[in-house]
C-alpha cells in the first residue's frame, strides 16, 4: 500500500480502501473490494450513507439523545431568556464548586503525604543514628517496615470500611 492509502477493515475484511486527496486524485478516488455477506451491494451503490450504516451495523454505541417527550417539551416552552441564563449560572457554579472540592481533597492528601513522609524519615534517621554506633543498623529497618506496615494497614482498613458501607 503508497502512503496516504487507508483500509478500512471489519472482521478481517477489507470493506474498502480509501486514498487520501491530492492533486492527481480524481474526485471518486475509491477501490471496492469483497464485500461481507451481510451487506446488499445494491444498497451500497444507492447511498453511501447506507454504506456507512452497513459498515458499522454490528457495533454497538451509547446514545444519550434527550427524551423529548410531551410534557419536557411544554416545559421548553415555558423557559424565557432569563430560565435559560439562570440554569447556565447553575452549571457553571456547579462545575465551579466541584473543581474546589476536587482542588482542596488533592490539596489535603498532598500536605498529609508529606507530613507522614516527614515522620517517617526523622524517625528513621533518629533510630539509624542510636543504632549504627552499636552495631545494630539492621534494627533501623524495622522503623521503615513498621511504619509502611501501619500506612498498609490503615488503608486497608478504610478500604475495607469504604466497601462495606460504613464510610
Amino acid at each position: 500500500m503508497s502512503e496516504g492509502t487507508y483500509t478500512l477493515f471489519k472482521e478481517d475484511v477489507a470493506l474498502t480502501t480509501v486514498r487520501e486527496e491530492s492533486d492527481e486524485a480524481e474526485p471518486n478516488d475509491v477501490d471496492t473490494v469483497p464485500i461481507p455477506p451481510s451487506v446488499d451491494p445494491y444498497d451500497l451503490q444507492l447511498d453511501s450513507g447506507r454504506a456507512a450504516k452497513a459498515r458499522v451495523a454490528d457495533y454497538e454505541s451509547l446514545d444519550y439523545d434527550t427524551c423529548y417527550n410531551v410534557p419536557y417539551k411544554q416545559e421548553l416552552k415555558k423557559r424565557t431568556k432569563f430560565t435559560y441564563w439562570q440554569l447556565n449560572v447553575m452549571r457553571w457554579v456547579t462545575v465551579g464548586i466541584i473543581g474546589a472540592v476536587t482542588g482542596l481533597v488533592a490539596f489535603t492528601i498532598s500536605i498529609t503525604m508529606r507530613s507522614l513522609s516527614k515522620l517517617k524519615y526523622t524517625q528513621f534517621k533518629y533510630v539509624v543514628s542510636e543504632t549504627v554506633p552499636m552495631g545494630l543498623p539492621v534494627l533501623s529497618l524495622f522503623v521503615l517496615i513498621g511504619f509502611n506496615a501501619l500506612y498498609g494497614l490503615i488503608s486497608a482498613i478504610l478500604t475495607a470500611l469504604e466497601v462495606g458501607g460504613f464510610i
